[in-house]
């Protein structure tokens, strides 16, 4: 979910916000876990560049997504630049765990390693 960190525009910071809310109450009354990440976090992760505009974000997403085009709208792209970072951190928080020199630490991120991978 994206997180609304700062916007000049206050007609588009609302409704973003409010969305944003509505979608981390519902997964919360699922027990489903929830990151939250602000734009410029996912630009970074995507892109390489925390300020990059909506068309370096459509054509990194269409690279990384192996798609012929770029995703239309934006809004399609933004949604799978934030799929992406999630995954990445997740990949890279499964390798983190992994490394644990606690044994149970270990198992346990193999079986999330093992759910994620079937998610896909």
């Amino acid at each position: 979910v994206e997180r609304v960190f700062y916007q000049r525009n206050a007609k588009t910071a609302i409704p973003v916000a409010q969305a944003s809310g509505v979608a981390v109450a519902l997964a919360g009354a699922i027990d489903l876990p929830v990151r939250q990440f602000t734009a410029q976090e996912v630009k970074l992760a995507v892109t390489g560049y925390g300020a990059a505009d909506k068309i370096q974000v459509q054509g990194m997403v269409a690279r990384l997504c192996g798609l012929v085009e770029v995703p239309k709208p934006y809004d399609a792209a933004d949604a799978l630049a934030l799929a992406a970072h999630a995954a990445q951190e997740n990949e890279a928080r499964i390798r983190h765990l992994r490394k644990h020199p606690r044994p149970e630490v270990q198992r346990r991120a193999v079986g999330t390693f093992c759910l994620h991978r079937r998610a896909r």
